[in-house]
């Protein structure tokens, strides 16, 4: 009886569209030629969101708890103050003494009333306004740095808005008697400020300014004579100071060069007295073109000789035709040699490289003499040039030093000289004898510490997410391997998390149709027409591969397709346990015989057979090569339409390798919860290899997965979708995806499930 399944949810009576249909997006991108998978949006707003899917309702939590206590936390963190404030005009306008001149405006005023702000709040006024009585009698105590320090930090000074010409001194504080406390800092402030303002009489600018000018004269007649010390040391100095790195590497490669020619004289010595190694052929090659020549000569026919009695056998007359040039080759080589050891000996350069030296020691002691003597010559010449270049050098770090004392002194000089030019009164206007109530800043602190506490559990969110390496959800395959491949990989389809007991019909339709729409995927995409022959692998054990192939052969056979599954996991042997075959002999002894058809067993369901692991174990995966492996393949596709081979994860086995070389196309497993990185070491090896990858298949999928996968459509079915009318295995092994293809979802708990350690 046929009924209509609408699709709808996970939990429902619906079934999912399958990602990457073709027409609609998908595709093998890049491997097949199909339409390839349109490219990630790496966007900060997609990258968050992929940190914190799946967790916003936490997030949101954690971000309303934490800005709630950081706005209470910056709320009382701040106390209210109180701020006393004065104000000190100075007025721009300069009186002339002359009568029949009238008033000028100052010269840099602006600059003039910044050096008032700056003394305000400089040690020496705040001192002697801490040691006013009403200061004292408010806060008493000695005036220490500390003290200074503090009542300092307290004060503001600032012009209003639209004037310069008005200074605003203010204190501020938050302890509970600071009404008390600012007027009388003040109050006793300016006192000392307009006291200290007006000691014209102990300025004493004239003494100041002619002292100063004095020790401006000094210094700059030191600086002169230490320059012409400088200029009399590199003329009287033999050789250029500043060039003492090149006369000290000149010197080291005449040292070397006398080490290298005392060794080449003791090496005569040694040729003489016959203690001196006899040079091989290969040193002379090094020192002499001609022998070079000869041996480069010797080395090539060798080889000659090795390939040709490889290929023709060592004792055909080519062979020892070529066998006797070497061995004359060999002999003029020796003759040569001893020629050349009688008159010369091998020195080595400095640079490592050599020449022959003739046997003259008499020659060679000459040259060692004057050697001698001119590094001699050169080791004084380099010791005078560094106490040169180190009396230089001294020299100038005294100019440098005399230069900073100058600027200091030319500074003081023009501040000087603009104080006794502007000198003018300030007037204060204001005494500040009233503390009103400052700014309260606790809502600004309650504003950041909400910012920050809700900042701070959300950051803590995305960095986990960022530590959290594993899959979760189906598209994040294809999000974070699709830059590995031109185009990216496709998502061939997701598998449900389905538990043991498959009681409920819907979830083994939904089950099924995930299945039958993987190997539609395979059949229809463009360039699979020549590829038949599909290996199932994962990143590590436990993500599903073996549940996976059993259920897309059994799909392939739903469809009337000769199939043959080929258990190629020499530890796990999942297959063929599933399948409940249990032969001795099986794929390892299909290849060593070179026979396929004897080893194959035919199963309960119907154009579905088996080529079982047999009794082979991982040590017995040292006798597979690719060329075997192969020839079994091609002799499996001549009986057989589409051939799913079965292997062992691709980074812990070694016959994993050699079936995805070999095969088609290699679909790789993902199961929900699978670390990144071992899923892009598996990519990169198949990529290695040489290996054809069809595209993922992410496994143990969640029902949101499904969700955003579903299309308003509805498909028609025949019951539960299934296998056709016919024998059914028998076995309790299937695991419950593949009994769902098979459209038995309420059998007994079954040992395996899709998420199975093979």
């Amino acid at each position: 009886m046929s009924n209509e399944i609408q699709v709808s949810s996970f939990g429902g009576a619906g079934l999912p569209m399958q990602p990457g249909m073709p027409g609609i997006g998908g595709g093998l991108g890049g491997y097949y030629g199909g339409t390839q998978t349109p490219p990630t949006d790496d966007s900060p707003f997609k990258k968050l969101h992929r940190l914190l899917r799946g967790r916003y309702l936490l997030a949101f939590v954690l971000g309303f708890l934490g800005a709630a206590a950081g706005a209470v936390a910056g709320y009382i963190s701040q106390k209210p103050a109180f701020k006393a404030e004065g104000m000190i005009e100075i007025k721009p306008i300069i009186s002339s003494a002359d009568p029949t001149k009238n008033e000028s405006v100052m010269v840099m005023f602006s600059s003039y009333v910044n050096s008032q702000m700056a003394r305000l709040q400089s040690d020496v006024i705040v001192k002697q306004a801490m040691k006013d009585p009403r200061w004292q009698a408010v806060r008493p105590g000695p005036v220490t740095d500390a003290a200074v320090a503090a009542f300092a930090e307290k004060l503001t000074i600032a012009l209003p808005p639209r004037s310069n010409t008005i200074i605003v001194v203010g204190y501020a504080d938050n302890a509970p008697d600071t009404q008390k406390v600012a007027p009388a800092a003040i109050q006793s402030l300016l006192d000392a400020y307009y006291g200290e303002y007006n000691k014209d009489d102990t300025l004493k600018i004239e003494a100041r300014i002619k002292n100063a000018e004095n020790n401006d004269r000094d210094i700059n007649n030191q600086i002169a004579a230490k320059r012409a010390l400088i200029q009399n040391l590199s003329k009287v100095s033999d050789g250029d100071p500043t060039q003492l790195r090149y006369y000290e590497q000149e010197l080291v490669e005449k040292e070397k060069e006398l080490s290298l020619l005392r060794e080449a004289i003791a090496a005569v010595k040694q040729a003489g007295s016959g203690t001196f190694a006899k040079p091989a052929v290969e040193d002379w090659a090094r020192v002499d073109g001609t022998m070079a020549s000869k041996v480069k000569l010797r080395d090539d026919l060798a080889l000659i000789i090795g390939n040709l009695a490889a290929q023709l056998g060592p004792n055909h007359p080519q062979v020892l035709s070529r066998k006797r040039e070497l061995d004359a080759l060999v002999a003029y080589i020796d003759q040569m040699a001893a020629t050349l050891e009688t008159r010369y000996v091998i020195r080595l350069n400095v640079d490592g490289s050599g020449h022959l030296v003739p046997k003259d020691i008499t020659a060679m002691t000459e040259m060692e003499k004057r050697l001698a003597a001119e590094i001699q010559k050169k080791q004084t010449g380099v010791q005078n040039l560094r106490e040169v270049a180190a009396q230089i050098e001294s020299a100038k770090f005294e100019i440098r030093s005399l230069g900073g004392r100058s600027e200091q002194i030319a500074q003081d000089l023009r501040d000087l000289r603009f104080v006794q030019q502007n000198t003018v009164l300030a007037k204060v206007l204001n005494t500040g004898s009233v503390a009103k109530p400052d700014k309260d800043r606790r809502p600004v602190f309650a504003a950041i510490g909400f910012m920050g506490g809700a900042c701070i559990p959300i950051g803590l969110l995305l960095l986990f997410g960022l530590l959290d390496t594993r899959y979760r959800y189906s598209d994040e395959t294809s999000a974070s391997v699709g830059g590995t491949g031109p185009g990216g990989l496709t998502l061939l389809g997701i598998l449900p998390n389905l538990p043991d007991r498959l009681s409920d019909p819907e979830q083994a339709a939904i089950a099924a149709h995930c299945v039958h729409q993987i190997r539609t995927m395979l059949q229809i995409n463009a360039g699979m027409e020549d590829r038949r022959v599909f290996a199932v692998t994962s990143a590590s054990p436990g993500d599903g591969k073996t549940s996976l192939c059993l259920a897309l052969g059994l799909s392939y056979a739903a469809c009337g397709t000769r199939t043959l599954l080929i258990d190629c996991d020499l530890i796990g042997s999942g297959l063929s346990s599933r399948m409940n075959v249990n032969a001795p002999e099986g794929v390892l002894e299909a290849i060593t015989n070179r026979t396929l058809l004897p080893y194959v067993r035919q199963t309960d369901v119907n154009d579905v057979s088996i080529l079982p692991c047999g009794s082979a174990s991982n040590l017995h995966a040292s006798t597979l090569s690719p060329q075997s492996l192969r020839r079994l393949i091609e002799e499996a596709e001549q009986h057989y339409e589409v051939i799913l081979i079965d292997t062992g994860p691709i980074l812990g086995s070694i016959e994993a390798s050699l079936v995805c070389a070999a095969a088609d196309a290699v679909i790789l497993t993902v199961a929900r919860g699978q670390q990144r990185p071992m899923v892009e070491r598996s990519l990169g090896h198949l990529q290695a290899i040489g290996a054809k990858l069809a595209g993922v298949v992410f496994n143990r999928a969640q029902a949101q997965d499904f969700e955003r996968s579903i299309s308003g459509v509805s498909i028609r079915s025949v019951g539960v979708p299934g296998m056709p009318r016919g024998a059914r295995p028998t076995g309790p092994r299937l695991g419950p995806v593949a009994r769902a293809v098979q459209g038995q979802p309420n059998e007994a708990p079954s040992e395996e499930t899709n998420g199975d350690g093979h």
